[in-house]
């Protein structure tokens, strides 16, 4: 009833409630990612060598396969990475639009992160902090937010998501990338002239000029992955 009463009033959850809702969205899906073979992904099990500072990596790496809470530390940075990117609702939109298992969703996401080198993006980004305004980073991380869930829903559409993630990632990786590299040369003429149009903007307000460019192309890279596997 009191949802229902803010949807008429067009407001929403508090941040404190909204608080609340990212952490239980965060132990629904450890559980289902537990529960799951991601875990034990090869590519997705790097996340337990993240997990620890270097210095232990460095001394006892040959160790950290055999942890005994090994699955238990992959879940929870897959978890982590998944939801404090992409939302708390996330997975379960993805769910009511494709039908797929959370785990499915989740690994689907890790691959278009990985694809569209999404991480590198998000770290030049957040890399501004007081050098522009809040809006400016916000409206970037949208941009590329947009082109990670479309990368998802492709890989959970395709025969790909189930084959081995290392192998898919440099399936496609380097053909986006190719891509990415042209994607001025290659946009016909009036989105050529819309990406060039944001470049500027983003330009005006003190982002870097190649950073400007590849978030104004970021759209137009969401068929890359479509090329990508005709070209293959």
């Amino acid at each position: 009833e009191e949802l229902a009463r803010r949807a008429a009033g067009g407001e929403g959850l508090a941040t404190p409630e909204r608080a609340v809702l990212l952490a239980y969205a965060k132990l629904w899906l450890y559980d289902e990612i537990l529960a799951s073979s991601l875990p034990d992904d090869p590519w997705v099990a790097r996340a337990l060598t993240d997990y620890f500072p270097p210095v232990l990596v460095e001394r006892y790496g040959a160790f950290l396969p055999r942890h005994p809470l090994r699955r238990e530390i992959i879940a929870t940075e897959v978890v982590n990475r998944t939801i404090n990117r992409a939302g708390a609702t996330f997975v379960h939109r993805m769910r009511e639009a494709t039908g797929a298992g959370p785990a499915d969703v989740v690994r689907a996401h890790l691959l278009a992160r990985e694809v569209f080198a999404l991480p590198g993006l998000w770290r030049d980004i957040e890399a501004l902090d007081m050098r522009v305004d809040d809006e400016v980073q916000a409206s970037m991380l949208m941009e590329s937010g947009r082109l990670a869930t479309r990368g998802t829903l492709w890989f959970l559409r395709s025969r790909r998501l189930g084959d081995d993630m290392a192998a898919t990632i440099a399936r496609f990786a380097p053909g986006v990338a190719a891509l990415a590299e042209r994607v001025f040369d290659l946009l016909p003429g009036a989105s050529r002239e819309d990406a060039l149009r944001r470049a500027a903007e983003l330009a005006q307000v003190r982002v870097p000029e190649p950073l400007a460019r590849r978030v104004a192309t970021l759209e137009a890279l969401s068929g890359a992955l479509d090329v990508v596997e005709t070209a293959a």
